[in-house]
């Protein structure tokens, strides 16, 4: 980064910090928006949550400023965003796995305990076939939906689709099925 730019920065750190003006950290979000994208999406492998990060990360940053000392001669504002970042991914990162460990989990745990009469078997087992007929998209986002409990955003972040399939695949599934048990 050229020192001229580095300086602006610094002197806008300074502006934010005494006026709290947002417009001041617009300018950063412009600047360094995209490098932080390319980060995010690097760990995260996913557009949604690479956006997500993003907007997190500044969120941080305002929450934090006070934190960053602009007034060191190495103080870099990049290095600090890139910082909270890869923070921020980690955690998702984090939150994921074990999201998914517990998840995987509790259905183990749950399908132990659970003793069916052999009428609910039969209509389990109908229920399966008819999951496995449906297309794998459709499956997918259902069974995250009513199964797993996530919400169209959770399931948008997973599947890289946007919210608009998530909805119509989840319809599309419960029609499926709602049809086949009528």
């Amino acid at each position: 980064m050229g020192q001229s730019q580095e300086g602006g920065d610094l002197r806008l750190v300074r502006e934010f910090k005494g006026s709290r003006d947002r417009e001041c950290f617009a300018a950063f979000f412009d600047r360094y928006a995209r490098p932080l994208y390319a980060v995010a999406l690097g760990m995260l492998h996913d557009v949604a949550g690479a956006e997500d990060c993003v907007q997190e990360t500044f969120r941080r940053a305002i929450e934090r400023v006070q934190r960053f000392d602009e007034n060191k001669e190495d103080s870099d504002l990049l290095k600090w965003l890139f910082m909270i970042a890869k923070h921020v991914c980690m955690d998702e990162i984090r939150r994921t796995r074990t999201r998914d460990r517990h998840g995987a989990e509790a259905w183990t745990a749950l399908q132990r305990r659970v003793e069916l009469s052999p009428e609910e078997q039969a209509m389990l087992s109908e229920l399966r076939d008819e999951l496995s007929r449906l297309a794998p998209e459709y499956r997918h986002c259902y069974l995250l939906f009513h199964v797993h409990g996530y919400k169209y955003k959770e399931i948008m972040k997973i599947t890289g689709y946007p919210y608009d399939r998530v909805k119509t695949d989840i319809q599309t599934a419960k029609r499926h099925i709602e049809r086949r048990f009528r």
